[in-house]
C-alpha cells in the first residue's frame, strides 16, 4: 500500500458553510464538501483495491509457509472444485478492478452533482462530463463474468452500479436544475448506498477469512515450534542416557527454530491487526456518512441534521486513518 496515500486522507471538512435547499427555488453551494465527498471516495477505492491486492499476496505467503513446513503437501494452482488456490489469487485483478470502478463510479456522481450544482441548465453541461458516466455503463458486465468466492456479490454489485448510472443518466434528462439536481439525490443516493452496503458484506466475509487464516497459520506454526522443542528435549535425554558428547540432529536448526518464532510474532501481530482493522467497518462508516449527507440534503434548515452529518464525517476520517497506517505497515514490512 502506498503510504502517499495517508497524505490523501483529509477527506471531509466541517460542512457548516454547507447550504443545500430543495425548494422551488434551490440554491445549492456546496462545491467544497462534495469534493471532500468524491476525493474520500476516490481515495478509498485506491486503498480498499490495494486492500484485495495485499490480501492476495498474504495468502501467497501463508499458503508457503505451510509447504515450507510440511514437507507431504504439494504446489497446486486449483483446488479439487477447480478454483485457484493460493498459489495464485484469491481475488483475480479483474474482480479488484471491479470493485474499485463500482467506487470509482460513486465518487463520478459525486463530481456531476458538483458540476451540476454550478451549472444554470443541465444542457450546458459538456458532453464530455456526460460521457465519464457511458464508461460505467459496462460495469455490470464487469461483475457478471466474475467466477468463485469473488462472484458471491456479483449481482448486487451490477445491480447497484446499473441504478446509479440510470440515475445520473435520468438527471441530465432534466431540463431544470432543480428537478436535476432532485432527481440526482432521490435516485442515486439508495444506488450508491447499494454498493456500499455489498461492499460491506463482501468484505465481511474476506475479512472473516483472512482472520481465520491468520489464526490458523498462528496455531500451526506455534505447534511447530513446541514439537520441535519437544523433538530437541527428547533427544538431548536419549543422548545424555548413551553418555555421548555429540548433538544428535532435530528436526530444525536453531536458526529455523529462530525463524519460526519470528513468524509466530509476526503472525500474531497481524492477526490482532486485522480484527482491529476490519476494512467492513470503515466501510460501514462510509455509509453512515452517505446516510447523514443525504439527510442534510433533504433538510438542510435541520440543526440537528448537520451536527449529525460532522459527527459522521468526523467518525469516517477516525475509522480510516489508522486503517490505512496498519496496511501500510504491514506491506512495508
Amino acid at each position: 500500500m502506498n503510504t502517499n496515500l495517508l497524505s490523501t486522507f483529509r477527506l471531509y471538512v466541517p460542512v457548516a458553510s454547507v447550504a443545500i435547499v430543495l425548494s422551488s427555488c434551490t440554491t445549492i453551494s456546496f462545491k467544497e464538501p462534495i469534493t471532500s465527498y468524491t476525493s474520500a471516495m476516490s481515495a478509498s477505492s485506491a486503498v480498499i483495491s490495494d486492500y484485495y491486492t495485499q490480501q492476495n499476496e498474504l495468502s501467497r505467503k501463508f499458503y508457503f509457509t505451510q509447504l515450507k513446513y510440511h514437507k507431504d503437501r504439494r504446489v497446486e494452482l486449483v483446488d479439487e472444485g477447480g478454483a485457484p488456490t493460493a498459489a495464485y489469487l484469491r481475488y483475480s485483478p479483474e474482480g479488484i478492478k471491479a470493485r474499485r470502478d463500482a467506487l470509482d463510479l460513486i465518487s463520478a456522481y459525486g463530481n456531476q452533482l458538483a458540476i451540476l450544482a454550478g451549472a444554470d441548465y443541465p444542457e450546458r453541461i459538456s458532453a464530455s462530463s456526460v460521457g465519464i458516466m457511458n464508461g460505467y455503463r459496462d460495469l455490470s458486465e464487469s461483475f457478471g463474468k466474475l467466477k468463485g468466492q469473488e462472484a458471491k456479490y456479483k449481482v448486487q454489485y451490477a445491480e447497484g452500479s446499473q441504478d446509479l448510472v440510470a440515475a445520473v443518466t435520468k438527471m441530465y434528462a432534466e431540463h431544470e436544475r432543480d428537478k436535476a439536481l432532485n432527481t440526482a439525490i432521490v435516485e442515486g443516493y439508495p444506488a450508491a448506498n447499494k454498493i456500499l452496503v455489498t461492499l460491506q458484506s463482501d468484505l465481511q466475509t474476506f475479512s472473516k477469512m483472512n482472520q481465520f487464516r491468520q489464526s490458523t497459520q498462528f496455531s500451526d506454526l506455534a505447534k511447530i515450534y513446541n514439537d520441535d522443542i519437544l523433538v530437541r528435549t527428547a533427544v538431548s535425554v536419549k543422548a545424555g542416557s548413551k553418555g555421548s558428547s555429540q548433538p544428535a540432529p532435530t528436526p530444525y536448526s536453531e536458526s529455523q527454530r529462530i525463524e519460526i518464532l519470528n513468524q509466530v510474532q509476526s503472525t500474531a501481530a497481524l492477526y490482532e491487526g486485522a480484527v482491529v482493522n476490519r476494512p467492513d467497518d470503515v466501510v460501514a462508516a462510509m455509509i453512515k456518512a452517505n446516510d447523514d449527507l443525504y439527510a442534510y440534503a433533504k433538510n438542510p434548515k435541520s440543526e440537528n441534521s448537520l451536527v449529525a452529518l460532522n459527527a459522521s464525517l468526523e467518525t469516517f476520517n477516525a475509522r480510516i486513518k489508522p486503517f490505512v497506517e496498519f496496511y501500510a505497515k504491514q506491506r512495508e514490512n
